[in-house]
This record gives C-alpha cells, sequence and structure tokens, in this order.
C-alpha cells in the first residue's frame, strides 16, 4: 500500500488540468493508495482556486463545481486530513526560514 502527502498544488492539479495532472491522476489508480493533506492545505486549495478566477483560467462556476467536488471528496474520506498544532506549524515555519533557501523541500521534510 502507498501513502501520498499532497501539497496544495498537487491537490489543485486532481481538480484543475494542468502540469502534472496526468502524473496525479495515475497515483489514483493504484489500488490501496491512500491520500494525506494537511488541514492548511485545505484554505490554500480555495486560495489557489480563487487566484485561478482573478487571473480568467476559471469561471465561478467551475469554481463552485470545483469547491463542491472537493469537498465531497474530503467528507467521503478520500483524503486523510492531516492536523497540525500550532507548535508544529511554528516549528515548519522556524525550520523553513532557516533552511528553504539553500535546500530543496524533500531535504526540509527529512528535518521534520
Amino acid at each position: 500500500m502507498s501513502k501520498y502527502f499532497f501539497d496544495t498544488s498537487a491537490i489543485v492539479k486532481r481538480y484543475h488540468r494542468e502540469d502534472g495532472t496526468d502524473f496525479i491522476d495515475r497515483l489514483f489508480t493504484e489500488a490501496d493508495a491512500e491520500f494525506v493533506i494537511s488541514d492548511i492545505s485545505i484554505i490554500e486549495f480555495y486560495s489557489a482556486l480563487s487566484l485561478k478566477v482573478r487571473v480568467g483560467e476559471i469561471d465561478e462556476d467551475n469554481f463552485m463545481s470545483l469547491r463542491k467536488l472537493f469537498s465531497q471528496d474530503i467528507k467521503r474520506g478520500l483524503y486523510e486530513v492531516a492536523e497540525f498544532s500550532n507548535a508544529e506549524k511554528l516549528e515548519s515555519t522556524r525550520l523553513l526560514l532557516k533552511y528553504a533557501k539553500k535546500h530543496r523541500q524533500v531535504q526540509i521534510e527529512i528535518l521534520l
């Protein structure tokens, strides 16, 4: 069984066709795959969709449809939503500010 942690950009690719969508869609065809998102990424997803409306990539109807589909997917358990404490968020911020300019995110995640 594979378990994937999606950041916001991966979630957006699941609901809006762009570079990388085909790769994300293939992950959803894997038998017994599990998908984890953070509580923060839910807010970021809506922000990313709002930006797509502002720049004309999607219209308001599409925004509402994608928002509804994402909410339904969360409710039906497609994603495990990981909730992070304020202390964990602060530590993540500290590590990002300290290391992100010199190291890739994967390397930073190892530090966590």
